[in-house]
């Protein structure tokens, strides 16, 4: 016997964050590949994820409490999706 199962790409859920008149918009972490999603485990990886969806003249103005502050409202929004806290995959 043989176990079958079907994957369906699921529909992409972002944030989109506003900063000094630019929008862009970061995927949350349920709707990442499973390698993303591990990034996210540690800081550097975490701050590499961002820089991949958030232009480098932007990550390159943030200051510590801001980033702190995105971080904190992406890791919000990707518990809310995904039941998950961020890194955990």
């Amino acid at each position: 016997m043989v176990a079958e199962f079907t994957l369906k790409s699921a529909e992409v859920k972002t944030i989109k964050i506003n900063y000094d008149g630019d929008s862009f918009e970061l995927p949350l972490q349920g709707s990442l590949s499973f390698n993303e999603a591990i990034m996210l485990g540690t800081p550097d990886g975490t701050y590499a994820f961002m820089k991949q969806h958030i232009p480098e003249e932007i990550m390159d103005k943030l200051k510590v409490e801001e980033y702190n502050n995105l971080l904190d409202i992406y890791r919000a929004e990707s518990e809310k999706q995904s039941g998950k806290t961020l890194g955990e995959s």
